[in-house]
């Protein structure tokens, strides 16, 4: 590895990271019927009970001693006939475009024979102290990559993008973040605006953004915009009139639709289903 290549290594290493919004240890019963797709990627680890994860073209039975990880952007329904036990966590591991590492991967992910992992991440999370935190976090990544092992997935190389790129996709995460506290505008955000940030023309920058990122710079931005909308229902607490508004949404209906047509669900019901 030359020094060039060494340092991009080395900022990659650093910068990659598991965000973990949630770690909820749940009883469920029949009432555990859903239909969900979320920006981060679930881990499920089933201690007790039954349930069922169905996909358009998969059909996953839930058994203790296995843990299944549905992947980022992947639609699916729940179901628990009688009862089930589950400790679950939500992470999501960006790339550095922002989106997660298992997002487009095509189907649910069993890992098999897990019991003694599934116990100590339960016995981390009941002594909820420094030590298990760490340790908790430790077994999350082995299990995230026993099961990029297992599915042979390949997300390929380290992505490197042209500073217009890298600055473009910096300022539209600095501005969506702000504007979801309230604190600017996604009229910053129009293709014109971000053209004159970067000092290239329109053209050459949406060129650039395609060929680079790989999908088209307006449809990247409504996907930023989207997901922070995600979640803000899942982890805020902000009036859901609130947060169409602030994303710059020009009524609650269209925030509604928009919202629906990318996760399955209204907002509302969004915000119910949190498991």
């Amino acid at each position: 590895m030359d020094p060039l290549q060494n340092v991009t290594f080395t900022k990659e290493i650093d910068r990659l990271n598991m965000n973990i919004s949630e770690v909820v240890y749940s009883i469920l019963d029949p009432h555990w019927r859903f239909h969900l797709c979320s920006s981060f990627t679930r881990v499920y680890m089933v201690t007790k009970g039954e349930g069922w994860l169905r996909t358009a073209e998969q059909t996953v039975r839930m058994t203790p001693g296995n843990i299944y990880l549905v992947p980022a952007g992947l639609a699916f329904d729940t179901e628990c006939p009688v009862s089930m036990e589950k400790l679950y966590v939500h992470i999501n591991i960006l790339r550095y475009n922002r989106y997660d590492l298992f997002d487009g991967h095509p189907r649910i992910i069993t890992l098999s024979d897990c019991k003694p992992w599934i116990e100590a991440c339960v016995e981390d999370y009941q002594k909820g102290d420094m030590n298990a935190v760490f340790s908790l976090k430790q077994r999350l990544w082995q299990i995230v990559d026993h099961a990029v092992r297992q599915e042979n997935i390949r997300w390929g190389g380290i992505e490197v993008y042209s500073q217009p790129v890298k600055s473009a996709i910096g300022r539209i995460e600095k501005v969506v973040r702000a504007a979801a506290d309230g604190q600017a505008s996604v009229d910053a955000l129009s293709v014109g605006a971000l053209a004159d940030y970067v000092n290239l023309s329109v053209c050459a920058l949406q060129k650039a953004f395609r060929a680079e990122v790989g999908i088209p710079l307006r449809r990247y931005i409504n996907d930023r915009i989207l997901i922070t909308a995600e979640q803000e229902l899942r982890v805020g607490h902000q009036p859901i009139a609130r947060i169409s508004e602030s994303l710059g949404f020009c009524d609650q209906f269209y925030f509604s639709r928009c919202f629906a047509t990318r996760y399955g669900l209204a907002p509302r019901e969004y915000r119910k289903n949190r498991t």
